[in-house]
């Protein structure tokens, strides 16, 4: 079955090098979340985030409604030096571990941003929201930002 264009963006998005150490991007963007995890470094999901995220859950069918709940208190951290928004969600607080970061697709969107068309991926691992993935497909050369929730679109 041949790859979906999230799934092979996201690959060349993981193989392209950033910063001095590609390495060690490449690891810390595969890495298993474990109890090493400073939370310290997350913050509490902004309200366009969290509007974002809830409605490419609610638009993507009632099987991931389940999902909703999970963004009640959610902590993310920016996940990318690019300047793009994507986001890596901190582990939850009950203890609960999930073995990789990335690991399946819970929804695949896209959306007007102010300055053009984006990509968005949001990412789950043991029944756990773990990243929102976004990708530029408006050609921009700097940072961008989210799209309007209201905009959002399934792949067709």
């Amino acid at each position: 079955m041949p790859k979906s264009l999230a799934e092979y963006l996201s690959e060349v998005r993981r193989a392209i090098p950033i910063g001095d150490n590609p390495q060690d991007l490449q690891a810390k963007a595969t890495a298993p979340i474990n109890d090493t995890v400073d939370l310290s470094n997350y913050r509490l999901l902004t309200p366009e985030e969290k509007a974002v995220i809830a409605a490419m859950l609610t638009r993507s069918g009632p099987e991931v409604h389940a999902f909703l709940p999970q963004l009640e208190d959610m902590m993310a951290q920016l996940n990318c030096t690019c300047g793009c928004p994507s986001l890596a969600f901190a582990p939850p607080p009950d203890g609960t571990r999930v073995d990789l970061y990335r690991q399946n697709i819970v929804a695949e969107m896209t959306g007007e941003a102010s300055d053009g068309l984006v990509g968005l991926i949001l990412w789950q691992a043991g029944g756990k929201l773990t990243g929102l993935e976004a990708y530029d497909l408006g050609g921009r050369d700097q940072p961008f930002e989210l799209p309007r929730p209201e905009t959002l679109a399934t792949y067709s």
